[in-house]
């Protein structure tokens, strides 16, 4: 199910890598940051840990921009739906994510991806499709990216639909066929069928509401006709 961040004030985003070189944390945090120049109320929250040279070039490049109040360093959760309860849309910065783990664990959690082109996301996320892309170091294009999963309801919902769709073709791929991979596949593609059935549902409700509409018309108009003919007698 796509999760509808339509009604909240404050958006929130979150990158869940290990504070390495290469993960493109500082893409992210200079994006939020142009987004806040530009009025959007939205908040970068970082899950993870490693390198302290790499955390302190973070903690840096946050208070540079100005940017404490609404970029926060979230540290290591080992409770990874706990994470994705929090967040309205993730971002994969990443310049070499191999694997690709995180948006699929995004994708069954309802959240829209961006993630950046160069990230050898490979058959996990297809750019336009099932997530946006940009390409690493644009920080307009990500910020713009992420200003559409955020505010364009329609889009993040079809991007989520259709990654749900994609990765259920994931299961017979090697890389994918780990057991913790394969639950997670296993669980988008039963949300995926669930929500499919919920839609065939409504429309089958509403043609035959639209039916019984009809139906009840017809009657009326008879009743109508008979009631004529009784008076004319």
């Amino acid at each position: 199910m796509f999760k509808d961040n339509s009604s909240q004030e404050d958006r929130v985003v979150g990158v869940v890598a290990s504070f390495q070189a290469g993960k493109g944390h500082i893409d992210a945090i200079r994006a939020i940051a142009l987004l806040s120049s530009r009025g959007f109320s939205i908040q970068l929250r970082l899950y993870g840990h490693g390198n302290p040279d790499q955390v302190t070039a973070i903690k840096n490049a946050i208070r540079d921009l100005g940017a404490q109040k609404y970029i926060s360093i979230a540290g290591h959760i080992d409770n990874r739906d706990k994470i994705y309860e929090q967040l309205n849309a993730v971002i994969v910065p990443s310049r070499n994510e191999a694997f690709g783990r995180v948006s699929i664990e995004a994708t069954n959690a309802g959240i829209p991806v961006v993630f950046a082109s160069s990230g050898g996301l490979g058959e996990a996320m297809i750019a336009g499709v099932t997530g946006l892309t940009y390409e690493p170091g644009d920080t307009k294009a990500l910020a713009d990216a992420i200003k559409d999963v955020l505010y364009n309801r329609d889009l993040g919902k079809d991007l989520v639909e259709r990654a749900k769709k994609h990765i259920c073709d994931l299961k017979n791929v090697d890389r994918f066929s780990s057991a913790h991979t394969k639950e997670i596949i296993d669980s988008a593609c039963a949300s995926h069928s669930l929500s499919a059935a919920s839609a065939v549902v409504s429309m089958l409700a509403k043609q035959f509401s639209k039916e019984q509409h009809i139906i009840h018309r017809k009657i009326k108009n008879t009743l109508n006709i008979i009631g004529g003919q009784d008076a004319a007698e």
